[in-house]
């Protein structure tokens, strides 16, 4: 695996035609969703869709884009109408976080506590 993405990142691989998914490429396109299966463009009720009977659902983005974050939003927001128990992982908080984390789900702590005790 190290190998393999050492070697990707040697050849520099053109982001958006991506090995994955399917055997073949699929094209990444700029403020769309593209299903790796398909190649289609998928919506937020798709994606709704082809979770359901999955327990989980990853959602990558980078760290400073609005309009992931509001995808990420629209994602959640569409899960749990859809009558998903929803829960939220951050990977940018470390294991030892975690009670403090628990304490802020479950209405202890104000924003401002939280955000003095993350």
């Amino acid at each position: 695996m190290i190998a393999h993405l050492f070697l990707l990142a040697m050849q520099s691989p053109d982001p958006y035609l991506l090995e994955i998914g399917a055997k073949g490429r699929v094209s990444a396109r700029p403020l769309s969703v593209v299903a790796t299966a398909s190649g289609n463009t998928s919506t937020v009720d798709d994606i709704v869709q082809a979770a359901r009977g999955h327990r989980f659902v990853f959602v990558g983005e980078s760290h400073d884009s609005y309009m992931h974050h509001t995808l990420q939003s629209q994602i959640i927001e569409a899960l749990a109408k859809d009558g998903r128990s929803v829960v939220v992982g951050l990977e940018m908080f470390t294991r030892p976080a975690q009670p403090n984390l628990n304490g802020w789900t479950l209405g202890w702590y104000s924003q401002a506590e939280f955000i003095a005790k993350s």
